[in-house]
């Protein structure tokens, strides 16, 4: 099911983003992938959907910045591929029982 709901997602993220935040942290889901933000510069609570013009990515990426503030970019085909992988190691160790 996770898969399944990461692998709608990607192609969905090609054409807008959306973003929240609150605190010191906030995420946004663009360009295929996740994108979480750490600062410590205070970040207002809100909620936004746009659209979106640049192309998808691929590639994780890690940032940081300074003591407390960074950025960590996943792309969602890398959670849903590793929701398959144990869905079929389970699947394959149910069949063996």
């Amino acid at each position: 099911m996770l898969a399944a709901l990461l692998l709608l997602l990607y192609p969905i993220n090609a054409a807008v983003y959306s973003g929240w935040g609150g605190g010191g942290v906030s995420c946004r889901l663009e360009h295929g992938r996740l994108r979480v933000t750490r600062s410590d510069r205070e970040v207002r609570e809100t909620f936004y959907i746009a659209g979106n013009s640049e192309p998808l990515r691929f590639t994780p990426e890690w940032r940081r910045r300074g003591p407390g503030d960074w950025e960590l970019q996943v792309p969602l085909w890398l959670p849903a591929a590793a929701a398959i992988a144990a869905a079929l190691a389970l699947r394959a160790r149910e069949a063996r029982a």
